[in-house]
């Protein structure tokens, strides 16, 4: 899996990711050090 090795992931896998693992923050490569949480949607 080529994309765990990347820089910056793709963005479907994130989300992937923060589904399975539930609403956690996140930090923004352009702001770091600031923690974020998102609009987490349940459908």
């Amino acid at each position: 899996m080529e994309e765990s090795r990347a820089k910056r992931l793709p963005t479907a896998l994130i989300q992937a990711q923060r589904d399975f693992f539930g609403a956690h923050g996140f930090e923004r490569v352009d702001r770091e050090g600031v923690g974020f949480h998102g609009p987490w949607h349940s459908d």
